[in-house]
């Protein structure tokens, strides 16, 4: 150990003494105060005129500060990460093969993992000096937030020093590959790394100790606790066959995201509408969804750090959501067929309607009631209720032939809108 130690206080000298640690930490201190400054310096004006037209906003915002300002510091920090990270291990291995100091280091008593772990205790305590500039900002946070959050603060820290010592790892392996430090700086640039995990099971904790989905459902317990099991743990072992199916089929993920991508923004529609739709569809691949084992697809109304709202699945919020049925419909299918409690709202929303058809085609004498709009997608778990409440309701010798069938198109009610408003211009 006392080797490795003695690698590594030689090793921050030759950092030292070069102009490269001091030009990344020189710039990486300026990067952080601009970021900083201009996240800081609209919440703070925002806030001061919010005030001033509402002296009793304090006490009303239920938003954390620390995390509007600091999750915007770190995020974007973290996607410049790249940029330091190969100045500082290029030449790290590369340095003792040019100057001829590999072999003295070689015919020394030291092991080749003495020399590797030593040279890489020296970046991560150069890590530690890039990271305490961060403090800096904590620090000035501390006065410019009047309840700063230390957890969330002390997480945030401790995964940007964990994701620097990863990337300086890389940077170290790819020193030790090449003699030229260019190479070197650029592989860490151009070689793709692929950081897998697996969580095949999660534990339900958005509930109360409390609540009981009995409630709902009879014959249910509590909920709190239940295991559920993610549909990527039931293809995959472990993080390595996440990996090496990723890595087997990157070029094909890389083509047909960026299809989509460009398909989507070369439409003619609005740039507003455009921005709209994609800012939806995104919800789909973040915290606010899961998609569990037997393909079954759930939708919380909202998440947080530690909280959901509106559980598995928000049924006022997914019947009107667009974004599921068009671009996944056998997801879609899934969440209404696979939830409990999604199935017991589409029988009391569909016997409802259908108790409001047969009174207004007994006033009206229908023959035919068209239901459309994405609701209509849910088919036979909307139109069933409804048959079901036509038979018992619609008893009228007249009501016999009444049908109820779903719309050939989406926007069947804004063309017979459309319609009827020019049927009345004429």
């Amino acid at each position: 150990m006392k080797l490795v130690i003695k690698i590594a206080k030689n090793e921050l000298r030759n950092l030292f003494f070069s102009p490269v640690a001091w030009f990344v930490t020189i710039v990486f201190l300026l990067m952080c105060a601009f970021f900083y400054t201009s996240i800081i310096y609209p919440w703070a004006k925002q806030t001061h005129l919010i005030l001033q037209n509402n002296p009793d906003f304090a006490k009303m915002a239920t938003g954390s500060a620390t995390a509007g300002i600091f999750q915007g510091f770190f995020g974007s920090i973290l996607p410049n990460l790249y940029l330091f990270v190969p100045l500082l291990t290029m030449s790290i291995l590369s340095r003792e093969v040019n100057n001829g100091t590999i072999k003295l280091l070689y015919s020394s008593p030291v092991k080749l993992r003495q020399i590797v772990l030593g040279k890489y205790l020296a970046l991560m305590i150069y890590n530690l000096i890039l990271v305490s500039l961060t403090g800096i900002f904590i620090v000035s946070g501390f006065f410019d937030i009047r309840s700063l959050e230390y957890p969330q603060l002390l997480s945030a820290i401790l995964g940007f020093y964990l994701l620097l010592c990863a990337l300086t790892a890389i940077g170290l392996f790819m020193s030790s590959l090449t003699t030229y430090p260019i190479v070197s700086a650029i592989a860490s640039f151009t070689i793709p790394f692929i950081l897998a995990w697996y969580f095949p099971v999660r534990e339900n904790y958005w509930h109360g100790d409390d609540d009981d989905e009995s409630y709902w459902i009879p014959k249910r317990g509590p909920l709190k606790g239940k295991r559920l099991t993610n549909y990527y743990g039931t293809r995959f072992k472990n993080a390595w066959e996440v990996a090496s199916h990723t890595a087997g089929r990157l070029s094909e993920l890389e083509s047909k995201t960026r299809s989509f991508t460009e398909t989507f923004f070369s439409s003619s529609l609005p740039p507003y509408v455009l921005e709209a739709v994609s800012s939806q569809a995104s919800i789909l691949r973040t915290n606010t969804c899961m998609l569990l084992e037997g393909k079954q697809f759930f939708g919380f109304e909202g998440c947080g750090d530690d909280e959901h709202n509106g559980w598995m699945n928000c049924s006022h919020v997914w019947n009107y959501e667009q974004a599921l049925p068009f671009l996944f419909p056998e997801l879609e299918r899934s969440a209404r067929a696979g939830d409990s409690i999604a199935a017991a709202a589409f029988e009391r929303g569909g016997q409802a309607v259908g108790l409001a058809i047969a009174a207004a085609a007994a006033i009206c004498d229908l023959d035919l009631a068209v239901i459309g709009g994405g609701i209509a997608r849910a088919d036979d778990l909307l139109f069933d209720p409804i048959r079901r409440a036509l038979a018992v309701h619609a008893g009228l010798s007249f009501l016999r032939g009444l049908r109820v069938v779903r719309a050939e198109r989406d926007d069947s009610g804004l063309v017979g809108a459309a319609a009827l408003a020019l049927l009345w211009r004429c």
